[in-house]
């Protein structure tokens, strides 16, 4: 099938355009809480487009804290109620299929401005057409690219059959509860779901699972010149830790998902990551106790209550062998923010449609997949196909100098414009 040339002579005559919207929003500072001016932005350009309806709102605590596992916990560090969420709708004729875009405006904040190669909010291009900027790749570019791949179809006067809804969305940073809003406020219906979240331009149609936990060590304080009179925390965490890597790399060999293509980019495609370690309060003293909090990757054969259960059974095993474990075992807490796993196999018309308008195109149609969470999790709580498909890198999302290709960018808006007339349909 060939490309609608209409539609890709529409899509090159934006590009000047929608290389300076990008620029205007990697400018915008909106860090997760602070999303509003980003927002406000892009609002204007849905109506400048002429997105049938824009909606915009403020999602509430109240609204979210029902669901504690998802976007109650998500914002529980920040302020909700004043922080917009912006939804587009563009109305079709009757008889295509119904499409979401989604993406989010929130990043993580800068954290080491002085090694960045130009200013973290500058979205200077340089030599070889990379864009810097916080928020970059991670996914300003995949949200402008949906927004610009619209204007395309409109510039270029074509009229969907199939409703399409484009989701700008906060607080995806901090557990999602921008998306889960959308589809508590009703955008919970959709022949299907394309989250624009930095895959390298392929199409990602599998995403190994996340959970994130505490671990309580205990020890037996001691003076430091005496550390034979206690036990030290660290020292059984570093036995464990030992322990826990053993188990990672082994099951690791063992998973189908380890040994899957499309996941051929990463080591692990799952794996246990500990980011924060805190024992003791004195120089001199064996410390009492140690927590490690971090983060469990699981298969996605696996759910939320079978990797629980299968990794305590991991710490209770660890503590038989250790006199001092098997007396005081380690403990684990569940923090409150999860993601599912998720995995199209086979042929779907969803992935199968977006795969050969990108063909078609002449660009890689090569599947992929992820190995960490995002807001798939939402659509497929409320049964809607979802998968992802994004300009950038992720090795570049939340690090300094973060940076996306132009060429990338204007390539998604291609094949993004491509997809959503084949999906939706057109009128004749």
């Amino acid at each position: 099938m060939a490309y609608n040339k209409k539609l890709n002579d529409a899509v090159q005559a934006l590009h000047e355009e929608a290389v300076k919207v990008l620029q205007d929003v990697v400018r915008i500072d909106s860090t997760t809480g602070i999303e509003q001016e980003a927002q406000n932005y892009m609002e204007k350009l849905m109506k400048e487009i002429g997105f049938d309806k824009v909606d915009v709102w403020c999602p509430t605590q109240e609204e979210l804290s029902p669901l504690s596992r998802y976007g109650g916990s998500g914002a529980s560090t920040q302020e909700l109620g004043t922080r917009p969420n912006v939804v587009g709708t563009v109305k079709g004729s009757g008889g295509g299929r119904s499409l979401i875009l989604n993406g989010h405006i929130d990043t993580v904040p800068v954290y080491h401005p002085e090694v960045w190669r130009f200013e973290p909010w500058s979205a200077t291009i340089d030599e070889d057409g990379k864009l810097f900027g916080r928020g970059s790749t991670d996914m300003k570019s995949g949200l402008l690219a949906a927004t610009m791949a619209v204007k395309a179809i409109k510039k270029a006067g074509i009229k969907l059959k199939g409703d399409l809804v484009l989701e700008s969305v906060i607080c995806e940073e901090r557990g999602g509860c921008g998306s889960l809003a959308c589809l508590q406020r009703g955008y919970d219906h959709a022949d299907g779901a394309i989250i624009m979240e930095p895959t390298n331009t392929r199409v990602c149609t599998a995403e190994t699972g996340t959970m994130l936990m505490r671990i309580t060590v205990e020890g037996k304080p001691a003076h430091g010149s005496a550390p034979y009179a206690g036990v030290s925390a660290i020292e059984k965490w570093c036995y464990i830790m030992g322990k826990i890597n053993e188990w990672d790399r082994a099951r690791h060999e063992a998973a189908e998902d380890q040994h899957d293509p499309r996941f051929k980019d990463y080591q692990m495609v799952a794996p246990v990551c500990f980011g924060m370690v805190h024992a003791g309060n004195w120089t001199a003293m064996l410390p009492n106790e140690l927590v490690a909090e971090g983060r469990l990757g699981f298969m996605t054969d696996q759910t939320v209550d079978s990797i629980r259960a299968e990794f305590e059974q991991l710490l209770q095993d660890i503590s038989k062998d250790d006199e001092w474990l098997s007396v005081h075992p380690p403990k684990v807490e569940w923090m409150p923010m999860s993601w599912d796993a998720f995995n199209i196999k086979g042929s779907h018309p969803l992935p199968d449609t977006l795969q050969a308008a990108i063909r078609d195109l002449g660009m890689d149609d090569t599947l992929t997949a992820i190995p960490y969470g995002t807001d798939v999790k939402y659509f497929i709580e409320a049964n809607i196909p979802c998968i992802l498909y994004g300009p950038g890198i992720i090795t570049l999302a939340h690090y300094d100098n973060e940076y996306v290709a132009v060429k990338d960018y204007l390539c998604e808006i291609a094949s993004l414009a491509e997809f959503i007339i084949r999906w939706c349909g057109t009128e004749e």
